[in-house]
């Protein structure tokens, strides 16, 4: 009965995602779940190994040691070029020297205080670019306004874990927690994957200078280009940190403003996190549980779809949710 009762909890909050209350409890109710069952992570099927080049900028030699040797435990058979820019002024510029640098057609920017949870991390990534030309972890399928949070919801999209402001312990932080893989129309910068032929052509604006809004621009001009953006639900990852909205932060805002003033709607006030305890013992059940979840709502949405049998995935056209 509790395994039926998450499911359609589940499938409830995500057809009223405007009820805050509901998809809270929701949450809360299918996390407690998964830690009393003690869900055993199931991997996706093994893919033929890719070759990557990871590019990240980081001044830190502890917090970049910690970041390599965890991307290398999860590898497995796939092979991995680390490019690592100590000395950036600004991610725009940094990514610019590092795809110089990389080798490989397979190309990950991400910060250097993540942690990938799952040993099939790169069999999931490799599968979601079969689909998708942009990948992340966290984004909005909407953009009106000059930010990622601006539309609020239901146009928000993450999942990912976060320390809780003790720092003892760990979080859930999702603004989407039980959804499918969605399309989108911007990504954060926590993690984007994608190839480097799209990177080629979009290149770095290196007149947004500093440590923010990289990510917003990239993005934003990767969908304006016609790219297929997506953020995924199952990448389980841990972000060590909540962000830093300061001077630069607000420098980046200034500049992307004014390369982009077409961008000025009307901020939503629907902005939030829904936020629950995971601990660290059993935060592996509680993304094996979500991504079971995920995976029977997207079941749902090809059945009702009448997507062929087989098809890999369903890009920006899918009827039921579309991009905006």
């Amino acid at each position: 009965m509790p395994y039926l009762a998450g499911e359609v909890s589940a499938r409830a909050a995500l057809l009223e995602p405007m009820n805050f209350s509901f998809v809270q409890d929701a949450l809360a109710f299918n996390v407690r779940y998964a830690f009393e069952q003690r869900i055993l992570y199931e991997s996706v099927s093994p893919r033929v190994p890719a070759d990557w080049s990871v590019i990240v900028c980081s001044h830190d030699n502890d917090m970049y040691a910690t970041f390599q040797e965890n991307f290398e435990s999860v590898a497995g058979n796939h092979r991995l070029q680390f490019v690592r820019i100590s000395d950036a002024t600004g991610m725009n510029e940094g990514y610019k020297r590092g795809l110089e640098m990389a080798w490989f057609g397979n190309i990950i920017l991400c910060h250097h205080d993540i942690e990938l949870l799952v040993p099939d991390f790169f069999d999931r990534l490799l599968g979601h670019l079969d689909c998708y030309d942009f990948i992340g972890v966290a984004g909005a399928s909407k953009m009106s306004g000059p930010a990622i949070l601006f539309d609020g919801h239901p146009h928000l999209l993450s999942r990912l874990s976060q320390p809780a402001k003790n720092m003892k312990s760990r979080i859930l932080a999702s603004s989407s927690p039980f959804a499918h893989v969605r399309p989108a129309a911007v990504l954060d910068g926590v993690f984007i994957a994608c190839k480097r032929s799209a990177l080629e052509q979009l290149g770095f604006d290196t007149q947004i200078t500093g440590f923010h809004y990289y990510d917003v621009d990239l993005s934003h001009r990767a969908f304006k280009a016609g790219y297929d953006l997506a953020v995924v639900p199952d990448l389980a990852l841990h972000h060590q940190s909540y962000g830093n909205f300061n001077t630069d932060w607000e420098r980046g805002l200034l500049l992307f403003k004014q390369k982009f003033p077409e961008l000025r709607g009307e901020p939503s006030p629907h902005r939030h996190f829904y936020t629950t305890s995971i601990g660290s013992e059993n935060e592996i059940s509680v993304w094996s549980w979500l991504n079971t979840l995920s995976g029977k709502w997207d079941q749902f949405r090809r059945a009702s779809a009448e997507v062929q049998p087989g098809l890999a995935c369903m890009k920006s056209t899918d009827p039921m949710f579309p991009s905006v």
